[in-house]
């Protein structure tokens, strides 16, 4: 969907179907790995990001919030018509998990001069237009033997991990 309000709407709609698959799993652990294309508080084109709030109002907590107290400061750095975009739009999130985040990868250092074209991305030391972001989680507790991958993709890139 667009960065739009329109845009938030509909990941909003896309959100609220995940959570009614969700409804009749309840208490099995889920890691929910996303592309908002938003901002976890408002951005420049005016609109506010609900998905963010949506999430972690519905018991979805970030990796990065529990492993670091924050968000990345980006995962996208990218030249456009308009000017430079810089934004935090990709996310782990976890609910269900009892577990500690033993690790978070890194956003490679780009620098704040925004003129320089090697920083953005995509780039060819870079080629995607977002930064992985990635974590390593150390279970509290053994889980059992299955674990089910059920993909979702209502969303840009939306994958959810079921363990059960």
């Amino acid at each position: 969907s667009e960065k739009s309000e329109e845009g938030e709407k509909i990941r909003q709609d896309q959100i609220h179907c995940l959570f009614n698959e969700l409804l009749d799993i309840k208490d099995i652990p889920v890691i929910l790995c996303c592309d908002l294309n938003a901002n976890p508080e408002k951005n420049k084109n005016g609109y506010n990001p609900l998905c963010y709030e949506q999430l972690t109002e519905g018991g979805f907590e970030s990796v990065y919030v529990r492993g670091d107290s924050k968000e990345p400061a980006f995962t996208t750095f990218k030249r456009r018509e308009h000017g430079v975009d810089k934004h935090t739009i990709d996310y782990i999130f976890l609910k269900n998990v009892t577990c500690n985040v033993t690790h978070l990868l890194d956003i490679p250092e780009v620098g704040d001069d925004e003129s320089n074209s090697k920083n953005f991305i995509p780039n060819w030391n870079y080629p995607s237009d977002h930064f992985a972001i990635g974590c390593k989680l150390q279970w509290k507790r053994s889980l059992p033997f299955f674990i089910y991958m059920y993909t979702y993709v209502y969303m840009h890139i939306l994958c959810v991990l079921f363990i059960i």
